[in-house]
């Protein structure tokens, strides 16, 4: 059931007579803005949620992007079941989950361990971090030095040097070397996810880069390993 925001008292209507009638459960969805009709959808009044992905990609479930307000009323209206006893169970499931489940779904399905590429606990993504030019040669060297895989070619024409390394490094690099890097933007996370293609086969593509930024590393460094991405 979409919760579409303003309409709460409807679905606590909705509720109470399946909690009457012995349902198990309902499951509250986040209402989605559909592009192909956003015209529509402005004049009643909706907007969008912010920031609805960190990684846009090609997400087969059809709400396309998240309205404002409707994470939240969902939450009242569980609130208010809970308050009111309601014996019917209740489920939200926002956008994001339906996409990150996708994701999880694409990217467990395989059995990919492959340095320097490391599966994400937070979004399900494949994760490496790179870094371009001039630069990747002291990463290169820094991570011979605690004893880290690298891959790429660090050593080349400053124009086509690159070194890409497992995320989980990050905080066992020397700090003054990230700290630099992060501060001029030179140091990315690309993201990754398996597809299936003709003939049953599989590949590997990067769907997303991203500059790290001086929170992410504090969180490495705090959290440890792959806490941050």
């Amino acid at each position: 059931m979409p919760v579409v925001p303003g309409e709460q008292d409807t679905l606590r209507t909705v509720m109470r007579r399946l909690d009457d009638m012995g349902a198990f459960g309902i499951n509250l969805l986040e209402f989605c803005f559909p592009l192909h009709n956003a015209a529509s959808y402005a004049t009643r009044g909706f907007a969008l949620r912010s920031d609805p992905y960190r990684i846009p990609y090609d997400y087969r479930y059809a709400g396309a992007l998240p309205v404002f307000g409707s994470e939240q009323a969902a939450y009242e209206l569980m609130e208010w079941g809970i308050r009111q006893g309601l014996r019917l169970g209740m489920h939200y499931c926002s956008l994001e989950n339906k996409n990150t489940a996708q994701i999880f779904s694409q990217n467990h399905a395989g059995s990919l361990d492959m340095a320097p590429y490391r599966f994400s606990q937070r979004d399900f993504f494949y994760k490496v971090l790179r870094v371009f030019g001039a630069d990747a040669a002291h990463v290169a060297e820094e991570l011979e030095r605690i004893g880290a895989q690298a891959d790429g070619n660090p050593f080349d024409d400053a124009s086509q040097a690159v070194v890409a390394f497992d995320p989980k490094w990050l905080a066992r690099l020397d700090a003054d070397l990230v700290d630099g890097l992060v501060k001029r933007g030179v140091l990315l996370c690309a993201s990754a996810v398996v597809e299936s293609v003709e003939g049953g086969k599989e590949r590997f593509r990067e769907v997303g880069l991203a500059v790290v930024e001086a929170a992410d590393v504090v969180r490495a460094r705090e959290g440890g390993e792959m806490a941050w991405v």
